[in-house]
């Protein structure tokens, strides 16, 4: 399956060298992607789920803190139909179950 236009190319093409994302957690250099590098970044990722077999309308859990990768992984998922699923990382075990 290819991967599918996005709103995210859209922005790609008329916002190019904006900012997209800045992350400047402390403890960290800042590090700052365009949206053409976001949406990259997006479509590379795309790429290796579906080079995984993650099929259109499979769900994908995200747990862990916020990140690049989460940005890249939120953004890259609806390109091949599939779903992002956030899961808060403080969840408790019983209430990841539920």
């Amino acid at each position: 399956m290819p991967i599918s236009r996005s709103y995210l190319a859209d922005h790609a093409i008329v916002l190019r060298d904006k900012p997209a994302v800045v992350d400047d957690r402390p403890g960290a250099p800042v590090t700052v992607w365009s949206f053409a590098e976001l949406n990259r970044q997006a479509n590379r990722l795309a790429n290796l789920f579906l080079g995984l077999g993650v099929a259109p309308g499979e769900k994908v859990v995200w747990c862990g803190q916020n990140s690049l990768d989460a940005i890249r992984a939120i953004h890259a998922l609806p390109k091949i139909g599939a779903v992002a699923v956030p899961l808060n990382y403080r969840l408790t075990a019983e209430e990841t179950a539920y």
